[in-house]
């Protein structure tokens, strides 16, 4: 990206009869960039655009970005070829939207400044090094202000780590290979979630998953594209209750019937026990 790729959306008569310092007092007043579907490989020479709000860079090449301006809200990069997150997230303390989708990103990291972060994606990621990793030290930064994350279509497991994003409301974890319900919970009880969608993951098929999963949560309102009524989630809370009260009632009757068998004591032993004679006469028999 080149500085003058950024001020073609200016006056081209204008930026010809520009000096130097004319051409950054117009690059200080850019605040949108389209340079979408332009073949780019790399993104830099942003840094003079120190008003720059929003980046459309989607559906390029890019592998290498730099010099990113402080100022970036919004930045769309999915459908580049991006392998790592270290480095120029890192800085971008207004950033409040993220689009990284189908890049070849094997670990969300990095974004160490961006507390304000209300919405990343990062489905999809076409990396050889595995399901998607979550780092806690990224997770941690952006806690505060993370709102939506969609994180669909990356081999991920667990997702218990997502606990700490305490504001979260929307997460989107599809076509993933989750299991058990145990990852999820953490996040339930955690977070302030009313959207959660984890269609085509193994957990799903388990049995009353819906249930447990409306049951465990105080917020959540949509479950995989389905609403949550308040009638369903009184009904399945008092049916668990009734379940959980059926549960002791049956352990606390399987403590006091014992078999009898198991009442007596040895022969010889006093009190009720089968003489050793009878039961030898018997067993001679």
């Amino acid at each position: 990206v080149s500085e003058a790729m950024i001020l073609r959306k200016l006056d081209q008569a204008m930026v010809q009869n520009l000096d130097p310092a004319g051409m950054r007092r117009q690059l200080c007043k850019v605040t949108h960039v389209h340079i979408q579907n332009k073949g780019l490989t790399s993104l830099n020479a942003m840094q003079p655009c120190s008003n720059l709000k929003v980046v459309y860079a989607y559906e390029n090449k890019i592998c290498d970005i730099s010099g990113l301006p402080r100022s970036l809200e919004s930045l769309y990069l999915h459908d580049n070829d991006l392998w790592s997150m270290q480095g120029w997230s890192d800085a971008l303390p207004n950033l409040k939207l993220l689009h990284l989708q189908r890049n070849c990103i094997d670990c969300l990291e990095g974004l160490q400044s961006s507390g304000r972060l209300e919405e990343l994606s990062l489905t999809c990621q076409r990396s050889l090094q595995g399901p998607l990793l979550l780092d806690a030290s990224a997770l941690r930064a952006i806690s505060p202000g993370l709102r939506k994350l969609d994180i669909s279509g990356n081999g991920i497991s667990d997702i218990s780590p997502l606990q700490v994003l305490r504001g979260l409301q929307s997460l989107t974890a599809r076509d993933n290979a989750i299991f058990e319900l145990t990852s999820v919970r953490p996040v339930l009880h955690a977070s302030q979630l009313s959207v959660l969608s984890l269609h085509n993951n193994p957990v799903t098929k388990q049995q009353r998953y819906r249930d447990d999963i409306v049951v465990e949560s105080r917020t959540l309102r949509e479950l995989d594209g389905k609403e949550i009524t308040d009638k369903e989630k009184m009904f399945l809370r008092q049916l668990a209750e009734r379940r959980k009260v059926a549960a002791q009632k049956k352990l606390r009757s399987s403590e006091h019937r014992r078999p009898a068998s198991l009442n007596r004591q040895p022969a010889g032993a006093g009190g009720g026990g089968y003489p050793a004679a009878a039961v030898l006469g018997r067993a001679d028999r």
